[in-house]
């Protein structure tokens, strides 16, 4: 709709075509799991329909397309996709209303989309002295999606697509993995390594967004399952830690700060609400906000560069207290086999915003 920019982000749960792997351990789909994947798949579609859709877990660029038909969308946007490389390495992807993607010569799956490598001047050494420290990674574990938009209104913008390494214990290699002095600790020294990871790749992507974002007045819009809340340490290197304007009396937004800052729409949408709601992902009783999309000032109601005004965001979450364990899905297919879905694990966030210049207040 013109005046209106709306963004979504879903983690697909891994969507792969029936019969395929996705990891070295897991049972491939069969054709009436992959059909109640869609199913729910097509809900969260028509429920958060949107301009710019973000996917992360995607192991089929035809199994997303086919989402969107089983949605009844699939001529109304075009995407940009690619198969999984291999058996581990699941991607991101983008969907857009026709006619919003500037396509720049390129195919919708041209590896050129795609971000793979840490810039090459990236370095996270730390010589001497007791904080002595080296990281050595120099790509993403899931490459980064990096597109632009082109809305009806207002200038080009550019979309990232993120999904950072996850919580999940690092699986150590044999010879740590087989030492009885280390074994003991394998899960503490595993969540630290895929911590270290996590952090290093939000590192990696601000220092990307920084060259891109640095003294111009491009929109960014950052989308995806970061997996840390909005206030962990790699997600505040990723926004930047912008100063929010709370009152009046504030100081104003302004400067490279802000020049450089992504603004959670987590935290807009708690400006606004009576009660705090906003979470993505339960994990043994845990409600946490792991998927997110960040705006940068050019979306940010008080900033003087201000293009689009926020007007509302929502968090599609009620599934997550359903259970999405594959025993129970077997055990839904029996008893309604066209009727049962499969769940994703993630909620959907979805945010809008209209065309409301600065200048217009």
């Amino acid at each position: 709709m013109s005046g209106r920019l709306s963004f979504a982000t879903i983690n697909l749960y891994n969507l792969q075509r029936p019969r395929r792997k996705t990891y070295p351990n897991s049972q491939p789909f069969s054709a009436i799991e992959y059909r109640a994947k869609l199913r729910f798949l097509a809900l969260m579609l028509k429920a958060a329909r949107s301009d710019v859709f973000a996917f992360q877990e995607l192991w089929a660029e035809r199994a997303l397309t086919e989402a969107f038909a089983e949605a009844g969308l699939a001529d109304d946007y075009e995407f940009i996709a690619r198969d999984a490389p291999g058996i581990g390495k699941p991607q991101v992807a983008l969907a857009a209303r026709k006619g919003l993607i500037d396509f720049q010569g390129r195919v919708p799956n041209d590896d050129a989309w795609w971000i793979e490598d840490f810039p090459e001047d990236f370095v996270l050494k730390k010589r001497r002295t007791i904080e002595a420290v080296m990281v050595d990674i120099d790509a993403f574990s899931r490459p980064v999606l990096n597109v632009v938009v082109k809305p009806d209104a207002g200038p080009p913008l550019r979309v990232m697509v993120a999904h950072l390494k996850s919580k999940r214990p690092t699986f150590l290699d044999g010879p740590e993995r087989d030492n009885p002095a280390i074994k003991a600790h394998s899960k503490a020294i595993g969540s630290a390594l895929a911590s270290i990871r996590r952090t290093a790749e939000a590192a990696a992507l601000r220092v990307i967004m920084d060259r891109s974002m640095d003294g111009n007045a491009v929109p960014h819009v950052l989308l995806g399952d970061l997996n840390n809340g909005s206030l962990s340490v790699s997600t505040t290197i990723l926004t930047g830690d912008p100063r929010y304007r709370l009152i009046e009396s504030s100081r104003p937004v302004g400067g490279r700060r802000a020049d450089r800052g992504l603004y959670s729409v987590e935290t807009l949408m708690q400006y606004r609400s009576r009660r705090h709601t906003s979470y993505t992902h339960i994990y043994e009783n845990k409600l946490e906000t792991l998927d997110h999309i960040m705006v940068s000032e050019e979306f940010y109601d008080h900033s003087p560069r201000r293009i689009w005004a926020f007007r509302e965001a929502e968090m599609f979450n009620d599934h997550l207290t359903i259970s999405h364990k594959r025993s129970d899905v077997s055990k839904w297919l029996q008893e309604d086999p066209k009727g049962a879905y499969w769940p994703t694990d993630h909620g959907v966030v979805r945010a809008v915003f209209e065309h409301r210049p600065f200048a217009e207040v």
